[in-house]
């Protein structure tokens, strides 16, 4: 069959009616017209790898994806839920139950709709069991709708994908179907999945009556959601709207990544609504054949005009050098952060969160000599924002003679810990810790040998980062000092 000048031809309903089956070893005639029959013997199929769902690296409930070893002919990927950049996982998970806490603390209940039973509603589920735990919130009841997103019959099922721990967080914090719709009437804080991600029937239709109504309410708007759902519902009820991605929504650098260690020896075929997005078309070529997309009446990107406004946030350039970070923005309030590591990126949710980065080395100075040299020039340290509340040291950028001494890394990110337990009041909890780095929230401090301090954040921690960064200066100096002691 030829398929070159019509690339998907092999999933047209004629093409797969014509087709018979055949297994290794099976002789086929195949009759022609005029001659003599042809006999065909399959000794070796090809091999489709069909990804409808992927991800490589688990998630709170889900284990890594274990893709195939033997690599495919033609592999077929699903794009449907791609997105070139969203926030962190980590970021989006506290942003929710922040929603969730504030809600439960003024007595209001939580509707989180669900499309069914699956991966999305037991993460969400794992996530809120977790929470409550750290939280002691086990006497708020987490209530479902439906006997069928309790699971019992299909737990399993589940046992070759799910991590072992799924199951014994509903001994501690159990899920329950809703007794009774007269449940919703009194004025108590609750959550209740509801069954059918659609706000205009079934159980959650039932639920938004009795709830929607109440301004202290909480609606958690997930999966599944089309582009005028939000501004219908706002017009239509008062309780308070927060969004959460859908499961099945990955970043296109999973997808990129999966395709290229699946790396198909004849065809990638992309089918969804992004199968043509440039951008991801792009990322894809150089590390495989020719990429084709099954749906090409898809190209949303070709109507979104290119004129771009460019916006610099002053707080994120060095004082000399070139602008390393630039925020792009565009119309239908899409944001694109370009930098020279990672290039252009885009940010599609409505609440972003960006993440910077900055690398902090201090000068390896002859301790000797350092007092006696006169400064002639008062640098201007790297400005990690206008909530910066330190000052670097005047002789930062000093040429001093360097030395052989290497930092002992442990020591370091102990005096590190022990500097924000006094100063900020941390507790152990809030901090965690490993032998070169450590991570407060949203900020990683990584230490080197070479007396440099590597800072990673999101925006929302940034005057947290400020802090921990001065702090972690003086420590680095401190140690560097009683190194050359």
């Amino acid at each position: 069959m030829d398929t070159t000048t019509n690339p998907i031809a092999l999933l047209a309903d004629t093409t797969l009616a014509a087709m018979t089956t055949l297994s290794f070893g099976e002789p086929h005639v195949h009759v022609l017209p005029g001659q003599n029959n042809l006999t065909i013997t399959a000794h070796r199929a090809g091999h489709i790898a069909f990804v409808d769902g992927v991800n490589l690296h688990g998630s709170r409930i889900l284990l890594p994806a274990q893709l195939p070893p033997r690599s495919s002919h033609v592999a077929i990927v699903n794009s449907a839920y791609v997105v070139e950049v969203s926030e962190t996982r980590t970021v989006l998970e506290r942003e929710l139950c922040k929603e969730i806490r504030d809600t439960i603390l003024a007595n209001g209940k939580v509707i989180i709709p669900v499309f069914g039973v699956g991966a999305f509603f037991h993460d969400l589920v794992a996530l809120l069991q977790d929470y409550w735990s750290a939280m002691q919130f086990q006497h708020i009841p987490i209530y479902v709708t439906s006997e069928s997103l309790l699971g019992k019959a299909f737990l399993p099922l589940f046992v070759d994908s799910y991590t072992p721990s799924f199951v014994n967080r509903s001994v501690h914090v159990p899920v329950k179907k809703i007794p009774d719709m007269k449940v919703l009437e009194p004025k108590r804080p609750m959550v209740i999945f509801t069954t059918g991600a659609s706000i205009s029937s079934g159980d959650t239709h039932q639920v938004l009556r009795a709830c929607g109504h109440q301004p202290d309410n909480l609606l958690v708007l997930s999966e599944f959601r089309t582009r005028d759902l939000t501004k219908s519902f706002v017009d239509s009820i008062v309780c308070r709207l927060h969004t959460f991605p859908c499961g099945d929504e990955v970043d296109c650098r999973e997808v990129v990544e999966l395709a290229r260690q699946i790396r198909p020896s004849t065809c990638l075929l992309l089918r969804g609504a992004d199968a043509s997005d440039p951008f991801l078309l792009e990322a894809l070529r150089p590390f495989h054949l020719p990429v084709t997309s099954l749906k090409d009446d898809d190209v949303w990107t070709g109507s979104i005009p290119r004129d771009l406004n460019v916006r610099l946030r002053g707080n994120l350039a060095f004082q000399r050098g070139v602008v390393s970070t630039l925020l792009l923005a565009e119309p239908r309030k899409t944001l694109y952060f370009n930098n020279e590591q990672s290039g252009v990126r885009r940010l599609k949710k409505k609440k972003h969160s960006l993440a910077f980065g900055h690398t902090w080395k201090y000068p390896k100075s002859n301790f000797s000599t350092k007092s006696h040299k006169a400064s002639t020039h008062k640098s201007t340290p790297f400005r990690l924002s206008m909530l910066l509340s330190n000052e670097a040291s005047e002789d930062d950028d000093s040429d001093h003679a360097e030395t052989d001494v290497e930092a002992n890394v442990v020591y370091v990110v102990d005096a590190i810990v022990s500097t924000l337990h006094q100063w900020l009041g941390l507790d152990d909890h809030k901090l965690e810790r490993q032998p070169t780095w450590l991570r407060v929230a949203t900020v990683e401090v990584t230490v080197t040998t070479d007396w440099s301090i590597t800072m990673n954040w999101s925006y929302e921690d940034e005057e947290l980062a400020s802090r921990i960064f001065g702090l972690c200066q003086r420590v680095v100096e401190a140690q560097y000092c009683d190194a050359h002691r």
